[in-house]
């Protein structure tokens, strides 16, 4: 876990690895207007696709 600042705003980044299912995971939190609450992008895919389509 880490946190990032992507187009200027803060964010925390969590990245894994799911062993037995053989896939990576990645999750970005971004916070909105009400501070309870934040958005989140998920990607989780194949070890062999994952870096490809992350970036």
């Amino acid at each position: 876990m880490r946190t990032e600042a992507w187009n200027g705003r803060a964010v925390v980044i969590i990245e894994g690895l799911w062993k037995a299912d053989n896939e990576e995971e990645f999750h970005m939190f971004v916070a909105i207007d009400d501070p309870e609450f934040a958005d989140e992008i998920c990607f989780i895919g194949p070890l062999g696709d994952f870096a490809k389509h992350k970036a």
